[in-house]
């Protein structure tokens, strides 16, 4: 009868103590044993961190890679800007622009622009006059 009382007034002291005192209190008492929740807690534990070194294993993988296409993408980068100038060079090279050429397209463009406008007169030999 000593036992009952004793579990009844652990019961009724449970609402005031905390958790933890009463766990201890429990396992002074023999009736709790931590030793099968201890052990599931630390298979837990190995799991988390061998998932947690996974994830850091798949981190570092991706911040190289993300690197590595960084680096790529500068490459292509400099390598389009070096055609660009190659191209630009061989253009001036076989396109050799004369100045002359190039006025007469732009008074002919101005022209052409003029009279769908209306501004222009056209003269009777070919020339354009004031408007």
């Amino acid at each position: 009868m000593s036992t009952e009382k004793g579990v009844t007034k652990l019961r009724k002291s449970w609402r005031r103590t905390s958790w933890s005192t009463w766990m201890l209190i429990m396992r002074a008492k023999g009736c709790c044993s931590l030793s099968r929740r201890q052990g599931k807690w630390e298979e837990k534990m190995v799991y988390v961190k061998s998932k947690a070194r996974e994830i850091f294993g798949e981190k570092e993988y991706l911040q190289k890679s993300l690197d590595d296409a960084l680096l790529r993408e500068k490459d292509f980068e400099k390598e389009v800007s070096d055609l660009t100038d190659e191209v630009v060079s061989a253009s001036s090279v076989y396109f050799e622009v004369d100045e002359e050429a190039v006025a007469y397209l732009e008074l002919r463009n101005l022209a052409s622009i003029e009279i769908s406008q209306g501004d222009v007169d056209v003269k009777e030999s070919g020339e354009f006059g004031d408007p």
